[in-house]
């Protein structure tokens, strides 16, 4: 694992989603790990997205799941940070695996 700032960010509403009007979707993609989030600028709310899942898995990404984002990191998700990376986490002690892989403090 390795935190480097999300490549791509699209902001996205769906109309009629699992008995609501709208759902509001932020989509991080990172190289070819992508996950899905609240559009709060400051901090990321994960979520899973079943329908964008599929469709994303489809086409060749690897779609993280909100359970697996907001995981506690251990020693070992840091272990492969580099010197700088390393800094980074120290500095502004992420509680959230998704904080370090889309991180938002650059």
């Amino acid at each position: 694992m390795f935190a480097v700032r999300y490549n791509y960010l699209c902001r996205m509403q769906l109309r009629e989603y699992h008995n609501c009007s709208s759902m509001n979707v932020t989509i991080l993609l990172n190289n070819h790990i992508l996950a899905f989030s609240s559009t709060e600028d400051i901090q990321f709310v994960f979520f899973n997205v079943p329908l964008l899942q599929a469709a994303f898995e489809a086409l060749g990404y690897e779609v993280l799941s909100k359970e697996y984002l907001e995981t506690d990191p251990t020693e070992e998700h840091v272990a492969d940070l580099s010197a700088e990376e390393l800094k980074d986490y120290r500095y502004w002690a992420p509680n959230q695996i998704g904080q370090i892989i889309f991180n938002n403090w650059d």
